[in-house]
């Protein structure tokens, strides 16, 4: 996605009824204004399935390169298969989550809806922070904001391995035997305070607040906070490792942060992604 506007969000700009002086993207917040006052005035009834079809095209395009400029975010191809909007470009990287993707087609398909309160309610409903205010940079095609741009780890082979997504397949945790005796005794700890207080809201609640460290009024049922002490004791007691698609090195997390990368000699590829997907070693 170029820095300047596409030439798709310019047609929406002139549409919603913006000035020659603002079909660009100079403005964001006031585009915003402008996308929420014409939808707000728009009778979706009227539409054809071409018209509603040209506008949703153009109005994905601009909340995806809106939530770009805003709060850095990258655009990417959707790539893991996992997930329902597969092969989609999307955005994320935002530096206020980077685990979060928003699927700008999906996000624009709400606001169009007849009860949508427009798409900035709907931006809202994200949870980003509005005052990121990072500069913006391009690099290989790619617009966001240099702290969304930077990868994880620069593998030796000259590949960038990036952390976009809540999942991956070339991603990982590992954990030392010393790591593993650890995370059982808090797992025995926790599990038993869990037993103890049974479908006693009251002290579940105690536990969510207390020993998982969430804060107050999360409600949970007795399944979930055993799923929430189970996956926070991991993910606490693990550490991440990434896989190089390009080269195959394994980079272990060592300390927060740090990483140190291990050669496999066999050619070996994707070993991650077949632990996570055992079929794919019979196709």
């Amino acid at each position: 996605m170029r820095r300047d506007t596409p030439h798709a969000v310019q047609e929406l700009a002139v549409a919603v009824g913006l000035p020659a002086s603002k079909v660009g993207l100079e403005d964001p917040e006031a585009f915003l204004d402008a996308v929420d006052a014409f939808l707000a005035r728009m009778d979706e009834a009227s539409l054809s399935a071409t018209q509603r079809a040209w506008v949703a095209a153009r109005l994905s395009l601009f909340a995806g390169e809106y939530l770009v400029r805003q709060f850095g975010g990258t655009w990417f191809l959707q790539e893991d298969p996992n997930i329902s909007f597969y092969l989609r470009a999307v955005v994320g990287g935002f530096h206020a989550d980077a685990s979060l993707i928003v699927d700008p087609t999906a996000l624009a398909a709400r606001a169009l809806k007849k009860k949508s309160n427009g798409l900035r309610a709907e931006v809202s409903q994200l949870g980003l922070d509005t005052h990121d205010t990072a500069p913006q940079v391009d690099i290989g095609g790619l617009t966001g904001r240099h702290r969304s741009l930077t990868p994880k780890i620069r593998c030796t082979c000259g590949r960038s391995i990036w952390d976009l997504s809540g999942y991956r397949i070339h991603r990982a945790s590992w954990l030392t035997d010393r790591d593993i005796d650890a995370a059982e005794k808090e797992l025995t700890r926790l599990i038993a305070l869990w037993a103890e207080a049974g479908s006693d809201n009251v002290r579940l609640q105690k536990l969510v607040e207390t020993e998982l460290g969430l804060p107050p009024g999360v409600k949970m049922d007795q399944e979930r906070v055993l799923r929430e002490v189970v996956v926070g004791v991991i993910g606490r007691a693990g550490a991440t490792m990434f896989e190089c698609d390009g080269c195959g090195r394994l980079w272990l997390e060592v300390r927060e942060g740090s990483f140190t990368p291990y050669s496999t000699d066999q050619g070996e590829r994707d070993v991650l992604a077949r632990r996570a997907d055992p079929e794919r070693d019979s196709n």
